[in-house]
């Protein structure tokens, strides 16, 4: 009975804030400095959102239940998929040989979040990779909304954690690349990678004002859209990704 009561609560609560958000506006791209600044990136509506854990005797991976708070934020765009490196693109005039190493450069690199064997992305070098393309880091709320979609899941997909969809982690031996666990796509908007992926950094401090919050990665706990880790802005390590905002 406690637990049919709680969840006829929640249901009432997200149907609240659902309907608060209306008919949602589709914005124009436009950057005139910088014409592909939106290439691989979805808008997210303004709106409300709930933000935060809920406390659920289900799962006993949750060691830090909050409550969920009714949150507005304004639209943004977000990357579809992790900070990568993309495809190279044939330039005009190219020889058979600049073809072929152009060929094993995408074939090595293509879809991998980074080159440096090891090492991720400190908090610094995340946030250049976003502003060398006219972007931002996401704050930790754009990232949380962005992952719950449209439904408010705990989870990019859905409510109820499966260990299946989203197996563990990456190991710093391994070579990571996007959307290697396709299971756990997407979220309601159709963002990848958000719960199975890389632990992500975004630009919102920590509560100690020194560190950076971490979004993202696997397991029960970490894949909830609503968790996050707190890390020094100088770490840089293999499972650390970059996903980029803009306005």
């Amino acid at each position: 009975d406690l637990e049919r009561t709680e969840q006829e609560r929640r249901t009432k609560i997200r149907d609240s804030v659902k309907a608060q958000n209306g008919e949602r506006q589709q914005p124009v791209k436009k950057d005139t400095e910088n014409p592909d600044k939106y290439e691989g990136m979805v808008w997210i509506p303004g709106g409300h959102f709930l933000v935060g854990n809920w406390s659920d005797r289900e799962d006993p991976q949750l060691n830090t239940p909050q409550t969920e708070a009714d949150t507005h934020l304004a639209g943004f765009w977000i990357d579809q998929d992790e900070y990568h490196h993309r495809m190279k693109k044939a330039p005009e005039g190219e020889t058979e040989e600049e073809a072929a190493a152009r060929s094993a450069w995408n074939l090595e690199f293509s879809l991998r979040i980074n080159d440096n064997d090891g090492q991720g992305f400190d908090h610094g070098q995340a946030e250049k990779a976003c502003t060398n393309q006219g972007k931002q880091l996401c704050s930790a709320e754009q990232w949380e909304k962005a992952c719950r979609g449209t439904e408010l899941d705990d989870y990019s997909y859905g409510n109820v954690f499966d260990a299946e969809r989203c197996p563990p982690g990456y190991q710093a031996s391994e070579t990571y690349k996007i959307n290697a666990f396709e299971t756990c796509q997407s979220s309601g908007y159709g963002i990848r990678g958000m719960s199975g992926g890389v632990q992500e950094w975004t630009s919102t401090l920590a509560p100690d004002q020194v560190s950076f919050i971490l979004k993202g990665s696997t397991g029960a706990t970490n894949s909830r859209c609503a968790a996050s880790e707190d890390f020094r802005p100088d770490i840089g390590k293999m499972i650390l990704g970059v996903r980029c905002c803009a306005d």
